[in-house]
């Protein structure tokens, strides 16, 4: 529930000593949701055949920089966009491409401005690969379509000087108190943690190559200790691999890595409020 709290800042009245305290104080200045849509084209290179029918794709969204500007806020990442096809070659008509298409854009925001502290956080809503002929009417062309929805919510830190105590020498003043909680920002920060492992895959056919690979970042649990904050959880790791089996040519595995990271937040005590939006920046087979 949004509730306005009125501060004193100032005494008008003469002869009344006034004790001040120096205090920042953190608003929330804009939260709204808002959609964002990324479009774009890629071909097929030369040495690929022709798309006969689509069937499995997967687009990621990796590397998000959101930063708000003048009544903006401004995207810039990539997608990256895997794609399984059966093609027009008849040697081998499981065929498959990875492309990263590189995207910057922008959202309206009415009352943002760039010195805004930003807490944007995105989900997606819809994504669709169509595949279209090019110029020569060959099925080599693919149209990307993939929509986001942003929840935008941005703070503003003030510095402010309140009256803290006040006395007078010729009169008795009743100073009433109330309690109340301001917020403050001790950090907005990134950090990046890298997770290695080797995983033997128990299978009975060879992996001739791997064709894809994805993972999922799943925090199991967050501590304050010290000066930061310890994170615990698991990478999730599915890719799919091309086999010697006529038969079954591709299959999935999956494995669990676990990993722990610490992040240093100078302040930070156990009643601190903290959020958290992992993403996975890299990810490499």
């Amino acid at each position: 529930e949004m509730a306005g709290i009125q501060l004193p800042v100032e005494i008008s009245e003469e002869g009344i000593s006034v004790k001040r305290k120096k205090v920042r104080l953190m608003s929330l200045m804009v939260h709204k949701k808002d959609t964002m849509r990324i479009k774009d084209e890629v071909t097929l290179v030369s040495n690929k055949p022709n798309i006969e029918q689509l069937l499995w794709y997967t687009i990621d969204v990796r590397g998000m920089d959101l930063r708000p500007e003048d009544n903006v806020v401004k995207a810039r990442g990539e997608l990256s966009v895997f794609v399984l096809y059966s093609g027009e070659d008849e040697e081998n008509p499981l065929q498959w491409a990875e492309y990263v298409l590189p995207f910057n854009t922008e959202v309206e925001c009415t009352g943002c401005m760039g010195e805004m502290i930003p807490n944007i956080g995105f989900s997606v809503m819809h994504q669709s690969i169509e595949v279209k002929p090019d110029s020569d009417g060959e099925e080599r062309v693919m149209s990307v379509d993939t929509v986001l929805e942003l929840d935008m919510k941005l703070y503003e830190e003030e510095p402010l000087e309140l009256v803290e105590d006040l006395y007078a020498t010729d009169r008795e003043i009743d100073v009433t108190r109330k309690e109340t909680q301001f917020d403050k920002i001790l950090t907005n920060t990134t950090g990046k943690c890298k997770v290695t492992d080797r995983m033997k895959y128990e299978s009975s056919d060879r992996i001739l190559q791997i064709c894809h690979h994805d993972g999922q970042i799943k925090i199991d649990q967050v501590e304050v200790k010290g000066d930061g904050l310890e994170i615990s959880g698991v990478l999730e790791v599915t890719f799919l691999y091309m086999t010697s089996d006529d038969k079954e040519p591709i299959r999935s595995g999956s494995d669990v890595i676990p990993f722990q990271y610490f992040i240093e937040v100078p302040g930070i005590n156990q009643e601190s409020v903290w959020q958290l939006a992992p993403e996975l920046d890299q990810l490499s087979s």
